[in-house]
């Protein structure tokens, strides 16, 4: 077990002032053990959460703000989420995995194993061997659990005999493993904040043998507010706001439960949110007739089907870009497990903050996320509370690969 700097390969020019983050490069199973050993021995100053001795009869409620970056809870905007911050856990930060995209991260948090392993190596993506594409638009592939690889919290939840409810979380609508979760929604845009606050509420007030143990919550409205107008934008902060009064009216909803002090929640998000400068685009520097591209945003991968001449060519030809590196896959920093086909031939990344495009967009976002882990906005929120969670204030920042055991430990399973 060592430590690397995640930017080690990827040097852009001073001026662009990077915060390097170093993350821990271990396998998938000494990454678990090693976590899981800090949960049940409390190692002081730990870079991860750490659980008490969990009852078999504890709950747990999993909550996502999509886009809610770690400074978001310095506005004074977040009473309820600093509340809960007090009384049990706070990290600095939580690192999101590369790419720093929505999908890819929240079935790492799910799963525990980086994008490499587990196979979401994006929100869009082309898998070679299938000769298909993995979109949020294909619900063909979605609801596909053959997409899948790893084990889910709520699978393993399952497995152990306990019940679970998922209110909208990345996997969750497939079978993976040839698991559902007990209680599962098909992921709709147009369903209130609200009603999916009290969908959760309406699983909690089940008969005990009916009712879920572990349950998930999923909000994308700070992420659209922050892409829409930026991370800083008076539309972001009534977002900030509005995730806030969520999380309070879950709670006082969950409060005359006759079990409500048995509940544990923790509060995460995929990543961050960063202004954007402005985009490149591959169209006006190379013919892109026949190629498959995924997808527009910081970083892009090209399928080029293995053609070594090609990819030659057109890593010769994009060179030319201003503002990006093109990389074969094996070239970029081991740490990041970048190792799956499904990521491409070739790997475009874009200097902070620009983007990357196949061809023009007519409105360009205001915010924008996907960039190395180390990049200024890019990282995320944890907090923990509940009679499971250890009390220990602020924890310093830690990849949410090893969010995973921290809540099969507040299960107890």
């Amino acid at each position: 077990m060592y430590w690397a700097p995640a930017w080690s390969l990827l040097t852009f020019d001073a001026d662009a002032n990077l915060i390097p983050e170093y993350v821990m490069r271990v396998s998938a199973h000494r990454r678990a053990v090693f976590a899981t050993a800090l949960l049940l021995l409390g190692a002081c100053g730990s870079a991860v959460p750490r659980s008490q001795p969990a009852p078999r009869d504890s709950y747990l409620v999993l909550i996502s703000f999509d886009g809610f970056r770690s400074d978001y809870l310095d506005r004074g905007l977040t009473p309820t989420l600093d509340s809960l911050a007090r009384a049990g856990i706070r990290a600095d930060s939580l690192i999101p995995l590369q790419p720093a995209k929505t999908f890819p991260n929240h079935y790492s948090i799910a799963t525990g194993l980086y994008p490499g392993e587990h196979g979401i190596v994006a929100n869009t993506f082309y898998d070679a061997d299938r000769g298909e594409w993995y979109s949020p638009a294909n619900r063909q592939a979605v609801e596909d659990g053959t997409w899948y690889r790893g084990e889910p919290i709520w699978v393993t939840a399952q497995r152990q005999g306990l019940r679970t409810g998922t209110m909208f979380w990345v996997g969750s609508e497939a079978d993976v493993g040839g698991i559902r979760p007990t209680y599962w929604k098909r992921f709709d845009a147009t369903m209130p904040s609200e009603a999916r606050v009290d969908t959760v509420l309406s699983w909690l007030r089940l008969p005990a043998t009916e009712r879920p143990r572990l349950l998930t919550l999923y909000f994308e409205f700070t992420d659209d507010a922050g892409s829409r107008y930026g991370p800083t934008s008076p539309q972001a902060n009534a977002a900030i706001a509005r995730a806030d009064s969520m999380v309070r009216r879950l709670i006082d909803g969950a409060r005359a439960l006759p079990f409500a002090d048995r509940i544990n929640y923790v509060i995460v998000s995929d990543h961050g949110m960063a202004d954007t400068r402005d985009a490149v685009f591959l169209a006006e520097y190379a013919d892109t007739t026949g190629l498959r591209f995924a997808t527009h945003g910081p970083f892009a991968f090209l399928y080029l089907d293995g053609d070594t001449a090609r990819m030659d060519s057109m890593r010769a030809v994009l060179g030319s870009m201003p503002h990006v590196r093109v990389h074969e896959r094996d070239e970029l920093p081991p740490e990041w497990h970048w190792n799956d086909p499904r990521m491409g031939d070739l790997v475009l990344i874009a200097e902070p903050f620009w983007q990357i495009g196949r061809g023009r967009i007519a409105v360009p976002p205001h915010g924008a996320h996907g960039w190395p882990a180390g990049t200024p906005g890019m990282a995320g929120i944890f907090l923990a509370s509940g009679p499971a969670v250890r009390p220990a204030g602020r924890i310093t920042a830690f990849e949410n690969v090893h969010i995973y055991p921290f809540l099969a430990g507040l299960l107890g399973i």
